[in-house]
């Protein structure tokens, strides 16, 4: 490859010396198949009749419309229409025997031609098997004496669509040398690995309290503790009397009320004092903020997010590409773009570094505009990975088919290129659809070394280049293409690659999806099944040796359509013994039912896109343990509480698997998942339009890990969180694996007030140890469990189960829409102490006890105009909706019963953050407009109400002077989102 000059989406330049120039390059190997034609080795030959079709013969047509086309020699064998599945053989048209001679023994990658419809195969004529276009191929065999015999008839039918099955050709595809390719070399001597800090954060908690996490890190001693110090206007203080040994977090029961505490850590190692951590601020206040933020340089909301090092201080930071839209390439989904991809980098203090214009040779979706972030060269700091283009080079209707496409290595400090080279060229794919396609990972090749892996195409042709940046310079190490392997490696592309060593041999595979590249870019096994719409690679079932996978697979299946494989050899370990139509979406697969081992998952059948009321949640050994569990095509999970499986994110808010609830935890757009900072649990990247958050849990924990971004397989499924699919990152091991675990098993929904609901405790013991001791529950005030401690024998791997009755007293809160009454369990006995806190959500009912007004009896309103509903789930009669316009406003007559201070309380329901500027008797009574919190939806299926009132910017509740009478209070809409309301109440201010 020649250096030359070439011009970026930006305007810019690249100096020749950046140019690539490829020093290992592989010529492409080719594996053609042997193809023989089926009516040359087929017998009896007076099982057809050419050019005639029958019901009792099959076809040999060559007068089919564009039969050259369609089918090998413009001939093929076409069966009688199969309308039922036929009980023998010879009902129908005569079975078929295929007799392939001289074939050179080894193995084969075997493919039955044509093959759309059900055909039954037989490979001694006595024994059926039914196969279709799914599974045409038919894996690798081995011929040992140069024959190879097949046996076919048509007496499957089709479930739908019912109609002739065809024969065309029988491809034998040679078992390529795995060995074609040497071994990866790279540059670095050891493996490159960031260097992070302790990662510390605050956050406010209820009650004034502050909640401070930090990280444990891999290379700690098993010893060390920590001093965790508050530093206020220069003045520090000790928070812990012995170092902080049982886990990574602290909580200061009394910070400096109304001014920034700054929290740090201290690492204690022998009794000595290490250096101090960089601090983490937070300003107390009196209700939960689990988050941190900062503005972004503009209003926009962005859709995928880069987490590395950028400026090498051992923080995490930020790449965003925005806005957060999408365009794919399929025709019946693709439209003009309107506008460019932008990506912006961030440190992590909010600091804004640079944007990167990705220009009109970069369409605006996910599949046109792959992403990663991380340290390539190890010099300590991230680059950013991206593919790009020159000019405008769009046709008449705005898609990209020509010019040249890069893959571009831009600095991750200031945006400029440091290196370039080809991306793979797209005329090696039939269409625009095929070739558009596009994704990245990194994988570490030799073991050490990060090297960039670029993919382009899917659902056809698969190209996969393997370049390493080292001295500002990319260099090929490989590159592949499925023709080098046969057709079982064709199309068997997923929606994002995954990089993993599942050999043991220190060194990554590239899962493509149903297909893996060994590390030094040869096949290593396809399992022929087709394109996966997820696939998930970890310890799955931690009862066995080494990783599995889990896929859910969009092409039409007979059986296995969900399944688990071995990682190492792509073996099955167990299936859906059902047909699907597509498995749709991101599925799910993660720990969060603790009465089974290892993690479970979950995937959802589909029909164009939509459901078929098919879905099934999985354990790890592929027992079905609900076919009831609703997720649609897909839920996400997160690490957030102080047990070993992960929450459900339902809307806005955290649920567990039968279990608590955390209400109303987010808002915006959750765009990723990944242990950012604090403790080993995880945070959520939410987008709100001009602001990145940061979600952390402020729950104690009970142990402590370490953090997850130094988890290799974690660690790369976090980078990938910038291009493609985002699905949660798996783990090496499965967290809760050996251990014991104690839990609170719920009925779905919440708990009524006033009313008792059956609960139980689930002890698991671990295989290797009984657990016998007790289990005692504190709840929160308002809630009460009965009974209060549990006694709790189990034999070694035995799951047992507790019966216990939780009573919600009521009514809920007025003054918060977000507040939870926890309980807590505690487990002492054999092995270590347990100790975890849930969440109970408390419906809210009306408060009929007290004077209210109703919402719809408003006054007078301008701006916009509200329309009044009873068709809204738990409301007090009539509400009103639609309140979703700017500078929208009602007024209320109010009245308060005597002189004193009062807050203004809504019931409402949102599923995002409001804002609503508060006046009475035309005075505003807190700027601009407090927040109000999200509280899950607009209550068309659920009850989402909550009661709440103003908070000012610290999250005191907002009172005002009022003398005894009427009062006029006027709401306007600051921030254009919707919000519906049921009443109004006039309520005493707290002391």
């Amino acid at each position: 490859m020649l250096p030359r000059q070439r011009l970026l989406a930006s305007g810019a330049r690249l100096a020749p010396a950046l140019i690539t120039m490829a020093s290992f390059v592989h010529a492409a190997w080719s594996q053609t198949p042997l193809r023989f034609e089926a009516e040359t080795v087929t017998e009896p030959k007076d099982a057809w009749e050419k050019d005639r079709f029958s019901e009792t013969k099959w076809n040999l047509w060559s007068t089919d419309k564009d039969a050259d086309k369609k089918w090998s020699g413009g001939i093929v064998l076409q069966s009688p229409r199969v309308l039922k599945d036929r009980d023998k053989p010879e009902d129908g048209a005569p079975p078929l025997h295929t007799v392939v001679k001289d074939l050179k023994p080894g193995k084969y990658y075997v493919e039955v031609g044509g093959v759309g419809r059900p055909m039954g195969i037989s490979f001694d004529g006595k024994t059926w098997k039914k196969i279709d276009g799914g599974s045409r191929n038919l894996g690798l065999l081995e011929i040992k004496n140069g024959t190879f015999e097949l046996w076919l008839d048509d007496r499957y039918a089709a479930e739908t669509g019912q109609g002739s099955t065809y024969y065309d050709f029988l491809a034998f595809t040679p078992l390529p040398d795995p060995n074609r390719k040497p071994k990866v070399a790279g540059f670095a001597k050891a493996r490159v690995e960031e260097k992070l800090d302790r990662g510390v954060v605050a956050l406010p908690m209820a009650d004034g309290k502050v909640y401070v996490g930090w990280r444990l890190l891999k290379d700690d001693p098993k010893d060390i503790g920590f001093n965790v110090y508050r530093r206020v206007q220069g003045r520090e203080q000790k928070l812990n009397d012995a170092p902080v040994l049982k886990t990574t977090d602290f909580v200061d029961e009394q910070p400096v009320a109304g001014a920034e505490n700054e929290y740090l850590v201290r690492p204690v190692v022998t009794g000595r004092e290490q250096a101090p951590s960089p601090p983490a601020k937070c300003t107390p206040a009196d209700e939960l903020r689990s988050y941190v933020s900062f503005k972004l340089n503009g209003d926009h909301a962005f859709q995928k997010c880069g987490i590395a090092d950028l400026n090498g201080d051992g923080a995490y930071d930020f790449v965003l590409k925005q806005p957060n839209v999408n365009i794919d390439p399929a025709d019946s989904y693709w439209q003009r773009s309107p506008e460019t991809y932008k990506v912006e980098a961030y440190l992590n203090d909010g600091t804004f570094l640079w944007r990167h214009d990705l220009g009109w040779a970069v369409e605006r979706g996910i599949w046109y505009s792959p992403m990663v972030v991380h340290d390539l060269d190890g010099d300590g700091k991230a680059e950013v990975c991206l593919k790009t283009g020159e000019g405008d080079p769009r046709d008449q209707d705005g898609r990209v088919q020509s010019g040249p496409e890069y893959v571009t290595i831009l600095d991750g400090m200031t945006g400029k290129p440091l290196a370039q080279t080809d991306w793979p060229k797209r005329e090696d794919f039939p269409n625009y659809n095929y070739s558009s396609r596009n994704q990245m990972c990194v994988a570490y090749l030799d073991g050490k070394t990060p090297c960039l892996i670029v993919e382009r195409g899917t659902y056809n042709v698969i190209e996969v280049l393997a370049d390493q940046f080292h001295d500002g310079k990319l260099t090929e190490v490989w590159r592949w293409s499925d023709a080098e392997e046969g057709g079982r490696y064709r199309g068997q592309g997923a929606h994002s690659m995954h990089a993993a060593d599942i050999d043991g041999d220190g060194r990554d595979e590239v899962f493509l999806g149903s297909a893996v590249l060994d590390d030094n870019g040869c096949g290593l096994w396809s399992t022929g099944l087709g394109h996966p719409d997820h696939h998930y690679v970890g310890d799955i079932d931690p009862s066995r040796p080494g990783l599995e996978v889990y896929y859910g697979i969009e092409t039409r299946q007979s059986r296995n359509g969900c399944c688990l494989v071995d990682a190492k050899t792509g073996d099955l370990l167990w299936g859906l013994d059902q047909p699907t139509t597509h498995v749709h979406s991101t599925g799910t697969c993660a720990d969060i039912d603790p009465t089974h081992p290892g993690l479970e998952a979950y995937s959802a059948d589909s029909v164009d896109h939509k459901p078929t009321g098919d879905h099934w949640l999985w354990s790890c050994k592929g027992e079905v343990l609900s076919k009831d569990v609703d997720y649609g095509f897909g839920t996400q999970t997160v690490y957030w509480d102080a047990d070993l499986q992960r929450e459900l994110i339902r809307g806005k808010s955290l649920v567990k698997f039968r279990g608590g609830s955390y209400p109303n935890v987010l808002e915006g757009s959750v765009v990723g998942f990944a242990d950012v900072f604090g403790d080993w649990r995880e945070e959520l990247i939410v987008s709100v339009p001009g602001e990145l958050r940061v979600y952390s849990t402020t729950i104690p924990a009970r142990d402590r890990r370490v953090c997850l971004m130094q988890d290799p397989i974690y660690r790369m499924d976090v980078c990938l969180q910038a291009m493609g699919y985002t699905q949660c990152p798996m783990t090496t091991e499965c967290l809760s694996a050996g251990e014991p675990s104690v839990s609170l098993v719920l009925p779905e929904g919440n708990l009524k007030p006033n009313g008792a609901t059956a609960a139980q405790i689930v002890a698991v013991a671990p295989a290797t140890a009984p657990m016998r001791g007790a289990v005692r529950l504190e709840a929160a005030d308002g809630v009460a469990a009965s009974p209060s401690e549990v006694q709790v024998t189990a034999k070694s791997g035995e799951v047992v189960r507790y019966p216990l009755t939780l009573i919600a007293a009521g009514p809920g809160p007025l003054l918060s829409a977000t507040s939870a009454p926890l309980i807590t369990l505690s487990y002492q006995g054999t092995g270590e102490p347990i100790r975890s806190k849930i969440a109970l959500r408390v419906e809210d009912l009306p408060r009929t006890d007290l004077p209210r007004v109703q919402a719809e009896a408003f006054s007078a309103q301008g701006g916009g105009e509200v329309q009044l509903r009873d068709d809204k789930v738990g409301a007090d009669g009539k509400c009103f909706s639609h309140w979703d316009k700017q500078g929208h406003w009602l007024e209320w007559q109010v009245n308060a019963p005597k002189d004193g201070n009062y807050c203004l309380v809504l019931r409402y329901c949102s599923p995002a953050g409001v804002k609503r500027q508060v006046a009475v008797d035309g005075k505003a009574l807190c700027g601009d407009g407090p927040q109000f919190s999200a509280t899950g939806g607009f209550s068309a299926e659920a009850n989402d109400w909550a009661h709440a009132c103003p908070r000012d910017p610290h999250g005191k509740p907002v009172s005002v002077r009022l003398t005894r009478g009427e009062h006029c209070v006027r709401l306007t809409n600051v921030d254009g989102q919707g919000m519906n309301v049921d009443y109004l109440l006039l309520v005493p201010a707290p002391d």
